[in-house]
């Protein structure tokens, strides 16, 4: 049988549990892909097409969307949260590293 994007990442993840899964234009994407991220939100779990779960505790999600950012129906929200400086500070410490690339670039380095 032929394999899904469901079932693409679903293996990935039972290979690689410690990943990151960047997912572009997530609001195109086919009712299985939005349907498994929604029970992985739900229940920390990844189903690929055949109902197999796999665990994401140990993985991180980046999705895009290709809404305009006119559009508010997402987040109506129009003031900044703020956050106490303590926590700024606290948060300085973490080891974390963010990187921001064009896709386009990322194509041309790999």
């Amino acid at each position: 049988s032929r394999m899904t994007v469901v079932d693409h990442i679903a293996q990935e993840l039972s290979k690689k549990p410690h990943s990151i899964v960047f997912l572009e234009s997530i609001d195109e994407a086919d009712p299985l892909l939005q349907n498994s991220l929604s029970h992985a939100i739900q229940m920390g779990k990844f189903q690929d097409s055949r109902g197999r779960e796999i665990s994401i505790s140990n993985a991180i999600f980046i999705a895009t969307s290709s809404m305009a950012n006119e559009d508010r129906s997402i987040s109506p929200r129009k003031e900044f949260i703020k956050f106490p400086e303590e926590k700024i500070l606290e948060a300085k410490i973490w080891q974390m590293q963010v990187a921001i690339k064009n896709i386009q670039e990322m194509a041309r380095t790999s």
